[in-house]
């Protein structure tokens, strides 16, 4: 005679799907633990627009540091050039998110060129860094 376990009514509920969850997106149902095509597309929607959010926010820095390096070339500052604020910012300088006490500079680098006697990349090499610590 062959034995079979017992399992709970608590405990299958806590490891069942329920059929019907309330979201932020709606009425998600999922008969017999199966999501309907309704709420798979939705779902589904939801996570493209999630990607393309995260997509957006991934790329903002890098066309951000892009639209700079062409300002400075219109301002005459050339590629490798060290570009020096020598006073701080006021209401008149057009910086987004300037801050009214910070010496800026910037060196122009749109290539990544030789590094330890290896040859020059191809590309743009961009990045911002702060030169002193910003607090605790």
């Amino acid at each position: 005679m062959q034995r079979t376990a017992q399992i709970s009514p608590g405990t299958m509920e806590s490891i069942s799907t329920p059929e019907r969850v309330e979201t932020h997106l709606g009425t998600l149902e999922f008969p017999l633990g199966v999501p309907t095509e309704e709420t798979a597309n939705r779902l589904y929607d939801h996570v493209d627009h999630v990607r393309a959010v995260s997509a957006f926010l991934d790329a903002y820095s890098g066309v951000s540091l892009w639209a700079a390096r062409r300002g400075f070339l219109e301002a005459g500052v050339q590629d490798h050039d060290v570009l020096l604020f020598s006073e701080f910012m006021d209401p008149k300088t057009f910086v987004l998110t300037g801050n009214a006490d910070t010496v800026y500079f910037s060196l122009p680098r749109p290539d990544r060129g030789p590094r330890g006697g290896g040859s020059a990349a191809p590309g743009p090499l961009f990045s911002q860094r702060h030169v002193v610590p910003l607090g605790r």
